[in-house]
């Protein structure tokens, strides 16, 4: 009856669903500094526009999906993303532009489907961008920092919250590899993050502020990738090539269960708690370095079957002295 009595009300009042509207990318951002997400007619013919179907600018109550070049606007101040959501699909790919170290970026709802994040500053701006939020990884995406010389540094910062299942790639979007401690590097640092697909780590120095920003996912680091966790952590890690590099920090373990540390092909499975030198002496390589330790400990499993049959030996034991 209640239904029935909604229903007659919304067909006299003439009130009608809404439902948001998905608003795709037209034209790709060029290189001009008024090129952005809220580009609504052509600036010259390197910088076509509008940027969406039907020059519009983002605005709540519309999703909207980006399929290649997307930047943030050119700002010292922090800006946000005024659709309800933004899809990078396929190619796409979000540049963040800071000309300040205040200006942070802000996408709510930010959807990985294949695409990825890199930085982009002016030359005289400041030395990292920051990105807030919200991330769903729904495929294989990536975020990066860049530092294509020994002078161009772009540090980025990811304090969005991330979540999904696919592999998320965090890389330096340049050939130039430098691993050293002044060298780029990209920080994942929310410890709400619910992200249980593979860290996949390519040519970058990728630290996580905390064990929450690693959430449930697993790390694989490839030729001339660094991880650092800033915190006690607990869970797999692939070092797939000699030339990575681990380090733990002061005060901090790294603990795996047998079988779940691999280094340069090979599973780690000797029982013992390991100083970064102990434990390249152990696996025959130069991976590891800081001054905090790593632990390789029995499965739970394996150490509550353990304890099942020390106590099912004391109870026979016990029958047997009565």
């Amino acid at each position: 009856m209640k239904k029935t009595m909604i229903a007659a009300l919304v067909a006299v009042s003439g009130v009608t669903a809404v439902h948001a509207a998905v608003i795709t990318q037209v034209n790709a951002n060029g290189s001009r500094s008024n090129a952005d997400w809220n580009q609504t007619s052509t600036i010259n013919a390197s910088n076509p526009g509008p940027t969406w179907t039907g020059a519009v600018v983002p605005t709540a109550g519309n999703d909207y999906v980006a399929n290649a070049r997307l930047n943030s606007p050119t700002s010292a101040a922090p800006v946000s993303f005024g659709g309800d959501s933004l899809e990078l699909s396929g190619a796409a790919q979000l540049q963040i532009r800071s000309t300040s170290s205040a200006n942070t970026v802000t996408v709510g709802n930010l959807i990985l489907n294949g695409g990825g994040v890199v930085p982009n500053q002016n030359a005289t701006g400041s030395d990292f961008a920051t990105l807030a939020g919200g991330i769903s990884v729904i495929a294989d995406s990536y975020l990066a920092n860049l530092q294509n010389d020994t002078t161009a540094f772009r540090n980025t910062r990811y304090e969005s919250t991330i979540s999904g299942a696919n592999t998320l790639t965090l890389k330096n979007n340049a050939p130039f590899t430098l691993l050293g401690a002044s060298d780029s590097s990209l920080v994942i640092a929310n410890a709400g993050n619910t992200f249980g697909g593979v860290w996949d780590i390519e040519r970058t120095r990728a630290i996580f502020a905390n064990a929450g920003a690693v959430g449930a996912g697993s790390i694989s680091i490839q030729t001339n990738g660094y991880i650092r966790i800033d915190d006690n952590w607990s869970g797999a890690m692939t070092v797939a090539s000699s030339l990575a590099q681990v380090e733990v920090g002061a005060g901090n373990t790294y603990t795996f269960d047998l079988g779940d540390l691999v280094v340069d092909g090979s599973a780690f499975n000797t029982e013992g708690t390991y100083t970064a030198a102990e434990l390249n002496t152990a696996t025959g390589t130069s991976i590891f370095s800081g001054t905090g330790s790593i632990q390789v400990i029995p499965e739970p499993a394996t150490l509550g079957l353990v304890a099942a049959f020390g106590g099912g030996i004391l109870f026979i034991r016990r029958r047997f002295m009565i």
